[in-house]
């Protein structure tokens, strides 16, 4: 277990409670039909939190549902929250979160497995690499112009 302080811990604790207390005021929302698609973070606050807290400035953050406390420590703001989950297209920019992409929320992808298995094996967070080395290998080992 890391050496955390007292002070760290709390803000930790803090934090935690923060996501529960949003995710329930989104559920309400969703309910109420004035948020769309949104995936419940309840039970999951810990491991969002945790992964928040231990990511630099300079790190991407590539989010699947259920990492709200990512999101807010990479500093994403609850208006952000609310505009993504609403389906404004603003909620798609996170002014103040550096190196944070749009989380991607795949409906029915289980359709496509054997359709496309090389797609559907790789993670998101990988498929950008990989089609960065695909196109080099296609190009003669260097990156076009633009890319």
């Amino acid at each position: 277990m890391p050496k955390l302080s007292d002070d760290e811990m709390l803000k930790l604790y803090k934090d935690m409670l923060f996501v529960r207390t949003l995710d329930h005021m989104i559920v309400s929302y969703q309910r109420q039909g004035r948020v769309y698609t949104y995936p419940p973070n309840y039970g999951q606050e810990a491991i969002g939190v945790a992964a928040g807290a231990v990511l630099r400035y300079e790190d991407w953050l590539v989010p699947a549902f259920r990492e709200l406390g990512a999101w807010l420590a990479k500093g994403a703001t609850m208006k952000d929250v609310f505009m993504f989950n609403m389906g404004f297209e603003e909620g798609t920019k996170f002014p103040d979160a550096h190196h944070m992409l749009p989380s991607s929320v795949p409906i029915a992808s289980q359709l496509l497995h054997s359709r496309d298995r090389v797609r559907n094996q790789i993670p998101e967070e990988g498929r950008g690499g990989y089609g960065v080395r695909r196109r080099r290998r296609n190009i003669g080992g260097r990156l076009p112009r633009g890319a």
